[in-house]
């Protein structure tokens, strides 16, 4: 008799939860606001490049779904390609078919960082190896020295106490500007190698890079410094006129980048390109407005994949607004708890 009434029963609670269109399945929590017993999927934001709620903080980061926002090489109208699609912890990408076997301990010494691992982590961000906690930024300089630009930087870098790293343009005689390269050097500021000639039909013949042309053009800059503070300064660091991504549109220019920076390699130099800017030289930038110059460098930071940010400005002749720009960008990445370093 109680055997029967248990079957009743049983029956009855199926028949009711048909009639609700609902199931039970074994090890299944309903998720809350799902229709159903499945998992529900979360949505991921593909805007969302790691979130850094606090000063060294970094929360995991999710490699954006979508196009990043570009930021284009100055004066050449061309975009940087878009994000690997997969990286590898520990390696150099874009062209570069060799890791990084940087020992931990070499990465940092005093404000200098390794030039190879700074690529990577604006590269890979949290994926990177070595990715560090703490936000880092790196004011660059383009196409200077410049006797009426370059003083007013140093001046704000100097009341600041922030250094800098400056690939100098070194056409011509640098007698004239000898004094403004020794300052750069001897107040504590990095001097990297950007070009003797800036001349990208030479450098970059039919959009392609001519390897000669670009190892000749560095050994040209290197000896120009070199009269100014001696052989026994030895470049280490080195920016392409336009950025490396410009001139990667085809298969075959691509693989001649690839050979060119295999042959800076070679040479002991590290490319290094940006991964935001003020916009200071950029056509798609309108407002070239000191305060236009900070807003534009915020834009392009907060679209920044990761929190290590290399940030392209120019010390030329013809920005008088970039060192008016700069108290504002020292004030917002100090605000924002960022660290200022230099490259090696």
């Amino acid at each position: 008799m109680k055997s029967q009434k248990m079957k009743i029963l049983a029956f009855s609670l199926f028949f009711a939860l048909a009639a609700t269109g609902c199931t039970l399945t074994a090890g299944t929590v309903p998720t809350p606001g799902s229709t159903s017993g499945s998992p529900a999927s979360v949505p991921v934001n593909p805007s969302n490049a790691p979130n850094i709620t606090k000063p060294g903080v970094t929360q995991p980061a999710t490699k954006p779904t979508t196009t990043p926002v570009t930021t284009t090489a100055a004066g050449s109208g061309q975009t940087p390609g878009t994000k690997p699609s997969t990286t590898t912890a520990g390696t150099t990408t874009a062209g570069s078919t060799t890791t990084n076997p940087i020992n931990p301990s070499d990465i940092k010494s005093g404000e200098a960082y390794d030039t190879a691992t700074v690529r990577d982590w604006t590269r890979n961000a949290s994926q990177a190896a070595y990715y560090p906690k703490q936000k880092l930024v790196f004011l660059t300089f383009d196409d200077g020295p410049s006797t009426k630009v370059t003083p007013l930087v140093l001046d704000v870098l100097k009341k600041n106490n922030v250094k800098a790293t400056f690939f100098y343009y070194t056409h011509g005689d640098l007698s004239s500007r000898a004094g403004i390269v020794r300052r750069t050097a001897d107040e504590g500021h990095a001097i990297a190698i950007h070009t003797a000639s800036h001349n990208y039909k030479k450098l970059y013949p039919g959009r392609k890079a001519n390897v000669e042309a670009i190892l000749s053009d560095v050994r040209t800059a290197t000896s120009n410094i070199q009269t100014v503070l001696g052989t026994s300064w030895k470049p280490s660091v080195y920016r392409f006129p336009g950025g490396s991504f410009s001139w990667t549109g085809s298969t075959s220019a691509r693989k001649a980048m690839t050979q060119a920076k295999q042959a800076l390699g070679n040479m002991g130099l590290q490319y290094l390109d940006w991964n935001a800017m003020t916009g200071d030289a950029d056509y798609n930038n309108r407002d070239k407005s000191p305060s236009g110059l900070v807003k534009y460098a915020v834009k392009t930071t907060k679209n920044a994949y990761g929190h290590v940010i290399v940030l392209l400005m120019h010390d030329a002749d013809h920005l008088p607004n970039t060192p008016k720009a700069l108290q504002g960008l020292i004030d917002y990445y100090r605000e924002q708890g960022y660290e200022f370093g230099i490259l090696k």
